[in-house]
């Protein structure tokens, strides 16, 4: 009778670890910068190195950070087998010098791959996918690509969109993205370099476009991105830079005859 208790235990236990469909997510605070977990720290910012030839990261996008693991299991399981069915080719047929292109006018293909996302609910990350955005007719976005260059975008989270995505859960109540390329349609770019290329956008955690950047596009985007930090600037920050530019301190920093603030050696 003890051994059969022990065997029911046991067996008991083995279900339970094997059900997990409705245990929670572990929270390991995804996309909260410098308060996330030390494992999704070492997944990026790891050191660029040389920048892969036709490759070029863009001021866009801020994306999450995310685990080694995850990242290693993007690039060398996910993103191939997304590639190999848009590519209508067989799985691990890819070498790293198969010719890949985008054609023109391509459409989007979003939604998570069976087997491919499940094992990281436990990161607190639920239906990662990489989807291929539709495109935008106006350019380009963080999060849409354009009828000149197809984004494939590294994302996760359930979406009240369609039904096909799984419901939130606790602990993985998140969405958002870890990475994203732009690849220039109607050229071909060898698979090995879309993959250093995916890598690279995982590691500086901005957008890396494949291919010819448009002329003004740099200018354009750091152009946005300085009014947009212009326009999160506080207005105690803006009153302090303001002060600062005429030279008009709280009376604290300025010179010992001080009288108005100038600099150093100013009375």
């Amino acid at each position: 009778r003890k051994r059969r208790r022990a065997r029911k235990h046991i067996t008991g236990q083995r279900k339970k670890r094997r059900g997990g469909g409705g245990e929670p997510c572990q929270d390991l605070g995804l996309g909260r910068g410098e308060e996330a977990g030390e494992e999704q720290e070492r997944g990026t910012g790891e050191g660029v190195g040389a920048l892969p030839a036709q490759c070029t990261v863009l001021p866009l996008g801020s994306f999450h950070a995310c685990s080694r693991r995850l990242r290693d299991h993007v690039l060398h399981r996910y993103f191939p087998r997304k590639l190999a069915n848009y590519l209508g080719a067989g799985a691990g047929s890819l070498e790293r010098d198969t010719p890949v292109a985008v054609h023109e006018g391509y459409r989007g293909s979003e939604g998570k791959i069976k087997g491919m996302w499940e094992s990281f609910q436990k990161e607190g990350v639920l239906d990662l996918r990489v989807d291929i955005q539709p495109p935008r007719p106006q350019g380009f976005t963080e999060h849409f690509g354009s009828p000149r260059h197809c984004m494939w975008q590294v994302q996760y989270g359930a979406s009240k969109l369609t039904k096909k995505s799984s419901r939130a859960k606790r602990g993985c109540e998140g969405a958002g993205a870890f990475a994203a390329l732009l690849v220039e349609v109607g050229r071909e770019f060898p698979y090995g370099l879309l993959v250093d290329a995916l890598r690279l956008s995982f590691d500086t955690r901005r957008v890396v476009l494949v291919g010819e950047v448009p002329p003004g596009t740099l200018e354009a985007l750091e152009a946005e991105a300085a009014r947009k930090e212009a326009a999160e600037e506080t207005p105690e920050e803006a009153t302090e830079e303001a002060k600062a530019r005429r030279g008009d301190g709280d009376g604290d920093d300025g010179g010992e005859g001080g009288g108005g603030g100038g600099g150093e050696g100013e009375g």
